[in-house]
């Protein structure tokens, strides 16, 4: 009777771990394609494409947005956001590009962008480590908007491999009269002599 209930003790191990073992493999699998509510766009479909997290290229203690253009593609994840009408948005993240080739000369590469728009920030390409990127918009009408983390172009596409994460939307507040306030300060090259013995300095 002991040795039956034995064999049964370890048939029951045996089958725990395995169930521990497939319940972790799900869990990683879930936690490598969940994006958490965003969705996932590709304009060829039947591409080489891969979009995942990445636990082991990361900036930060959060999972980076993986998109992976084996061949030419625009591919995105996005995702729709409520906004104030009239109201300027700031939108950041960190990136970082591994072999990133546009296949034109039009502007593309890692970027964030508003679906629909021509409003994307400046693109990101070839071999880069992990850089703060920003698109700053506003909203003008609309109540929603599509915000995208994008690898590709307006008319273009994209080869490579770019990597997102740590982001961050931040509204401001515009006056009444519409109008931004900008400044721009331009310092033109001016040649200078330091004299040693007096510390004065003598323009040309």
């Amino acid at each position: 009777m002991k040795s039956k209930k034995g064999f049964i003790n370890i048939g029951t191990i045996i089958s725990t771990a395995i169930i521990i073992i497939i319940l972790i493999v799900l869990f990683k699998i879930y936690k490598q394609y969940y994006f958490n509510d965003f969705e996932k766009a590709v304009t060829t479909a039947d591409s080489e494409t891969k979009l995942m997290k990445d636990s082991d290229v990361k900036y930060s203690d959060e999972d980076s947005y993986r998109i992976t253009n084996e061949e030419y593609n625009d591919t995105v994840f996005y995702k729709e956001i409520e906004v104030e009408n009239n109201t300027p948005y700031r939108i950041s993240c960190m990136v970082k590009t591994e072999n990133v080739v546009s296949e034109n000369e039009n502007e593309a590469g890692a970027m964030i962008w508003i679906m629909g728009t021509q409003e994307y920030s400046i693109p990101v390409t070839g071999n880069s480590e992990w850089q703060r990127i920003e698109l700053i918009f506003d909203s003008k009408n609309r109540d929603k908007v599509q915000i995208a983390f994008r690898l590709g172009g307006n008319s273009n596409r994209c080869t490579g491999t770019a990597w997102f994460t740590d982001f961050k939307l931040e509204k401001a507040t515009k006056h009444s009269d519409s109008e931004w306030n900008v400044g721009c300060f331009i310092l033109k090259n001016v040649e200078v002599n330091i004299d040693r013995c007096t510390n004065k300095i003598h323009y040309k």
